[in-house]
């Protein structure tokens, strides 16, 4: 059954809702493969290396469907749902059994519904905002099984962003002028907030981004602002607002037709502790970093950025990609003593991809993060690493994840 008839099949399943969608659209991708993860060099010893293991992984595969209504006067209704699947084995959860939070119930990874028109589009949903770099960097999204994990937010030691697909979203995305777009997303991050707790967590974001001739360039800004406690009711006064800041600038320069060479940088700030944990730093006892942070006397505030380079060049058929950044030192007014020394990474990404249509390729890819003694970056995500947070405890710093895979990715 080709596409079309497909999308008539459901569309005509799903009666009468989907009857009035003038541009119904099944869509999705296809990304599987094999590969080696090891994880050695850790700082407790080998005793605590990860071995290297097989391992038959889905690293992003998803089905989606999207569609408009003309509503007339240039006015039109949007809709979209995104699933995660996993097709190496069927399951909601990812390599190991562990949890893989794009797989799971319907709209796992983005969905909305709003209006567009000639003034833009507004959405209500659940929206990819900050870590996506659009063609300026599209490796580890669209390419390959992984890259360069710093130009997505991802750090070590509790340092990174946190902030990929946000739920509960109210989003704008502008017409394009003169080259230049902007995206404005807010969202309530304090809906579940429980007794003792007041409910004025809030999270915002701006993206500007533009493509002029050869160059492309974008900003990426995000804070996400934890609900603090009830200041009437033991035992607050004296506790604070978590936050987390994360801040992106990239830029690219296309020469010729086929080759790109792209620059980003990624700032992280983590005050009182971040946004994901309840009083505690996100760091806490696993990583050395301060155990209680949500206190007046005790100096929590972290920061940490890192720089990196991506490259690519189409010879015909074949595509060699390469990509390389260096996170420096996490410095703030919580770093005493030796707390935050020995806390660098690297990593380097070189791969080779074969695209055999617009909608196939394949690929071979070799990955490799070199953390300091006292850090413990990894690859994201329980589809790519051994297991979820393979080596984020204290025991595994030092340790260098290395991924050599060989896959294909189908669009369809």
């Amino acid at each position: 059954m080709n596409k079309k008839l497909m999308a008539l099949a459901v569309a005509g399943a799903l009666a009468p809702a989907a009857a009035w969608a003038q541009n119904y659209q099944i869509y999705g991708r296809a990304t599987l493969g094999v590969d080696q993860y090891e994880a050695k060099g850790s700082t407790g010893g080998s005793a605590l290396d990860y071995t290297k293991r097989t391992r038959v992984f889905d690293n992003g595969s998803r089905v989606g469907f999207r569609g408009t209504e003309d509503l007339g006067g240039g006015l039109q209704a949007v809709f979209l749902i995104e699933s995660g699947v996993n097709i190496d084995n069927g399951s909601t959860t990812g390599q190991g059994g562990q949890a893989n939070t794009s797989t799971g119930n319907w709209g796992s990874r983005i969905g909305h519904v709003g209006l567009a028109g000639s003034w833009g589009m507004f959405t209500y949903g659940r929206s990819n905002v900050f870590w996506t770099n659009g063609a300026i960097e599209q490796v580890g999204a669209n390419w390959l099984n992984a890259g360069a994990q710093l130009f997505t937010g991802s750090f070590g030691r509790g340092m990174s962003v946190g902030i990929t697909r946000v739920s509960n979203v109210m989003q704008y995305t502008s017409p394009t002028f003169s080259g230049v777009n902007l995206v404005l997303s807010i969202s309530p991050l304090s809906e579940a907030a429980g007794t003792n707790v007041n409910a004025d967590g809030l999270g915002y974001g701006f993206t500007a981004q533009g493509t002029h001739g050869p160059f492309a360039w974008g900003f990426d800004w995000f804070v996400a602002n934890a609900a603090t406690p009830n200041q009437a009711v033991a035992p607050a006064p004296s506790l604070s607002q978590q936050s987390t800041t994360g801040t992106k600038i990239r830029a690219a320069f296309r020469y010729m037709p086929a080759g790109q060479i792209a620059v980003l940088a990624v700032k992280s700030e983590v005050d009182k502790g971040g946004v994901t944990t309840a009083g505690v730093s996100a760091g806490a006892s696993a990583t050395g970093l301060p155990a209680v942070c949500n206190t007046a006397a005790t100096a929590c505030a972290f920061d940490q950025t890192g720089a990196g380079v991506s490259w690519d060049h189409m010879f015909g058929p074949i595509q060699p990609i390469v990509q390389y950044y260096q996170i420096q030192n996490i410095k703030g007014s919580g770093c005493t003593g030796t707390v935050c020394d020995l806390t660098k990474a690297n990593q380097i990404t070189a791969a080779v991809r074969y695209v055999f249509s617009k909608r196939t390729h394949a690929y071979i890819s070799y990955n490799k993060i070199d953390n300091d003694a006292n850090y413990n970056q990894d690859f994201n995500g329980a589809a790519i690493t051994a297991r979820n947070g393979a080596i984020t405890g204290a025991q595994s710093t030092g340790a260098d994840p290395t991924i050599i895979a060989v896959g294909m990715i189908h669009n369809f």
